[in-house]
């Protein structure tokens, strides 16, 4: 893919890892988005006290 492209190996492998994990998120809001959205209010919260 890299050679076809144009682009370098590790530039391919980033993109890669990069995709995967959005697609792992994507699952995760989609099986359960207000376990989600608990999760994202007690971090936001905790950043906040952190400051």
């Amino acid at each position: 893919i890299a050679k076809g492209s144009g682009t370098s190996v590790e530039e391919v492998n980033r993109l890669l890892k990069q995709f995967l994990q959005m697609r792992k998120v994507m699952h995760q809001v989609s099986t359960n988005p207000m376990q989600m959205m608990r999760n994202a209010k007690a971090q936001a919260k905790a950043a906040k006290r952190g400051r």
